[in-house]
């Protein structure tokens, strides 16, 4: 919901009308073009994706599994 961000922001002391017109900008669509074949390069077809070490885990991990996740990791 943008009325929560724009609360923070501006709550914060930012400029909320500059926050809307960066992110129309030019600079954060070639972004989110280069995140989104980064993501297709590395199978990732959704959220949430995690890379952990050579693992793509896809969907939700509670604390514990990702604790697991990283442990596995560290005995490679």
């Amino acid at each position: 919901d943008l009325s929560v961000l724009r609360e923070i922001v501006t709550r914060l002391g930012g400029d909320w009308q500059r926050v809307e017109r960066d992110a129309a900008g030019p600079r954060v669509a070639a972004q989110l073009a280069r995140n989104g074949q980064d993501a297709l390069g590395l199978g990732v077809s959704g959220t949430p994706t995690y890379l952990i070490g050579p693992f793509r885990i896809v969907g939700a991990l509670s604390e514990r599994e990702f604790a697991k996740a990283f442990e596995q990791v560290r005995e490679r």
